[in-house]
Formats: structure tokens, C-alpha cells, sequence
């Protein structure tokens, strides 16, 4: 396991180069994106166009002893940024909701007056950003990660608090 994903072989020089260059790429990002916002201010479309930005679930950078992704259920990799802007709606802040990305489909759909053709578990994150509910009234969120490199499958319930890590054929 730390052979394919940890740091044992890394020196520390190496070690820095990577993490410099996984910054690097997050600091393009964000620049690429105050660009953006930057010509929506200049074409006057700043106040009527909503902003979503989320990204990959990203990498360990070796937290834990690890780097990359994978079979491992750490919140470093499985909060993922989520951040929208709706001018003259949202207000600057931070919400505890447990959101699934397929929440951003529906959420889509009826800003586009239409009802999500997803159904299930997909839910408009609306109420959310309008500050008529604090959550979407869900106990907890459940990830599955289903093998990579002969690894093996796991799932994770988190309720926001706890977490259990469910691994197939494994110790939980």
C-alpha cells in the first residue's frame, strides 16, 4: 500500500517539489477564474450571471503519509469545494450542508424553470442559497470507491460529525 501511494520513498526535496507544483496549479485556477469574473464585470453581466465553482476532490499531499487519491475515505479528499455566487441572493458565507455534486444538476434544472429529470437523491441546493433552510434535511451523505489498482472497495456514511468507513472484504 505506501509503496503505490506513500511517501516513504520520497525525499523531503521531492517531496516539496511536488506539493509546489499541486499549489501552482491551484493558484492558475484561481487566477483563471478572477479573469472571468473580471469580463463578466466589464461586458455589465456581473450582477445577472450566477457563478458555480467546484473542482476534482483533489489530492492527499501527504497528509496521512499519502499522496494522490484513492482507496482511502480521508476528508482531505472527499470535502470537496463547492462555491456559488447569485447576485442578489447569496450572501458571503459558509454552510455545513451535506451537498452531493449531483445536487448541482438539479439545482440547473430549476434555476431553469424545469423540474430535474434525475429524480432520486439529486436535490435543488435553492433553498440553500436563498437562506429558506440551513440544510437539505439529509442525516448523512454515503461515497463508494469501487478498486483501483487491485486495491480494495470501500464506502463511507458521514453525517457531517461521524463517519464510518465500510471496507469489503477488510477490517472496518
Amino acid at each position: 500500500f505506501w509503496g503505490a501511494w506513500g511517501i516513504s520513498n520520497y525525499a523531503e526535496a521531492q517531496q516539496r517539489r511536488l506539493i509546489s507544483s499541486y499549489m501552482g496549479y491551484v493558484s492558475c485556477i484561481d487566477e483563471q477564474i478572477g479573469r472571468l469574473l473580471d469580463v463578466l464585470k466589464e461586458l455589465g453581466l456581473a450582477n445577472d450571471t450566477i457563478v458555480i465553482f467546484t473542482s476534482d476532490h483533489g489530492d492527499m499531499l501527504g497528509a496521512h503519509g499519502l499522496y494522490d487519491k484513492g482507496p482511502f475515505m480521508y476528508d482531505d479528499i472527499y470535502r470537496v469545494p463547492l462555491m456559488i455566487r447569485w447576485p442578489g441572493i447569496t450572501v458571503p458565507g459558509r454552510s455545513d450542508a451535506l451537498v452531493y455534486n449531483m445536487d448541482l444538476a438539479a439545482t440547473m434544472w430549476e434555476l431553469a424553470g424545469e423540474c430535474s429529470p434525475e429524480g432520486g437523491s439529486a436535490r435543488s441546493l435553492i433553498p440553500l442559497l436563498t437562506g429558506q433552510h440551513s440544510d437539505l434535511e439529509r442525516d448523512v451523505i454515503i461515497s463508494e470507491f469501487w478498486r483501483q489498482f487491485d486495491f480494495y472497495p470501500q464506502a463511507m456514511v458521514h453525517s457531517g460529525r461521524d463517519k464510518f468507513v465500510f471496507n469489503f472484504g477488510g477490517t472496518d
